[in-house]
Formats: C-alpha cells, structure tokens, sequence
C-alpha cells in the first residue's frame, strides 16, 4: 500500500475491528518508535464504540510526556490487505496539533511482519517482497 507523507510524516489508511465494529482510520501515523498501537478516542466515539467495564485504565510516556488512556483489545488492525488479529490497544486523546486517527506502533507493524519502504514509500508484507 502506499505511504503517504504529511509534514514530513509517514501516514496510511488503516481500519480496526473493535467491540464488534469496523471503524476506519484514514489518517494513520507508521511510528516504528511507538511500542503500541494509539487509537483516537474521538473516533471510536463517533463509530460508537464506548469504554465497557472490561478496558483497563494506563497511560502511555513519550517524548510529548504522558497521557492516560483505556486499554481496549481490537479483533483486528488492518493496513490494506495486510491484517492482524487479538491487538490491545490504547485509546486516548491523540492530541498532538495535528489531526491524527491512529498511532501505528510497533506491536501492529511486528505482528503484520510489515515491510516498509520509504524510499518507493510503500508498506508490504513479507511475501510482496522481492529476494
């Protein structure tokens, strides 16, 4: 799939299959250095998905500091046809001063064995790659 590049970011369209909902993430950050996967709780909310009792509550540190978030477990993260399934991820305000629905982390990056290619700015997976 193609990567697009926004203010120097990295970012694709991305999908998430959560509390039995697929809700689409057209704005989706690649953050290898982000060991998990964020996704915007606004978002969530406008697809109706709803904090249950089962979420637990953490917070995320980066270099932007610290944010609490629900830890939610999504069925399935999907980057065009590359999927993976059982994720937890983290819900939270993603409020960085740029408009973002997901922070892809490395947890979903590893777990897709994606392949990422800035220099065609394509995202594939292992078998799409040429020896």
């Amino acid at each position: 799939m193609k990567i697009r590049l926004e203010d120097g970011l990295p970012f694709v369209s991305a999908s998430i299959v959560i509390a039995g909902k697929v809700v689409a993430l057209p704005v989706a950050l690649l953050d290898t250095g982000s060991a998990g996967t964020l996704v915007n709780a606004d978002r969530l909310l406008e697809e109706g998905v709803t904090p249950e009792p089962s979420d637990r509550i953490g917070c995320v540190r980066g270099i932007g500091g610290v944010e609490y978030v629900l830890r939610k477990q999504a069925t399935e993260v999907r980057l065009g046809e590359l999927s993976v399934r059982d994720v937890n991820v983290q819900v939270g305000a993603l409020d960085y001063g740029f408009a973002v629905d997901a922070i892809v982390g490395a947890d979903v990056l590893l777990g897709l064995r994606a392949v990422i290619d800035l220099g065609r700015l394509e995202l594939s997976g292992p078998a799409d790659v040429a020896s």
